[in-house]
């Protein structure tokens, strides 16, 4: 991974064979962002994308070995149990044209994933909500 710092945050772009979530947690803890959104796009593999099931309380996973487009990347960095949350939805387009998209779980870069951060200055945390059973921001 590479980046550069901008007037609001970073450009960062992963290597091929690194992991979205591992590697964005790290470069988060390393450069103490406190909040933030992110987008991105690039080519992706190894996806796992997700669909929140409010009657059940968890996610319907869905995993895409082959390669993406990452069409679109969208999100936000907050915290819960003082560890960085990362947050993102993404839209992957497949050989065939078509779209798949959802909550990313996580996804390997397979050529370029370029990702814009931009950096708030206070600190978001997030707490359990007993309505949706999810760890929401808390505001």
């Amino acid at each position: 991974m590479v980046h550069r710092q901008t007037e609001r945050g970073y450009i960062v772009r992963l290597a091929r064979g690194e992991t979205f979530m591992e590697t964005l947690r790290h470069f988060i803890q390393t450069n103490e962002i406190q909040s933030g959104t992110l987008t991105g796009l690039g080519a992706v593999c190894n996806s796992r994308l997700g669909f929140y099931d409010l009657e059940t309380r968890s996610y319907v996973e869905k995993s895409i070995p082959e390669d993406c487009e990452l069409v679109s990347l969208v999100g936000n960095i907050s915290y819960y149990d003082n560890a960085p949350v990362i947050h993102v939805h993404a839209t992957l387009g497949t050989r065939e044209f078509q779209a798949l998209a959802g909550h990313l779980f996580d996804t390997e870069c397979s050529v370029t994933v370029e990702v814009h951060i931009e950096v708030h200055a206070n600190r978001i945390d997030r707490k359990p909500d007993e309505e949706t059973g999810l760890n929401l921001l808390d505001l």
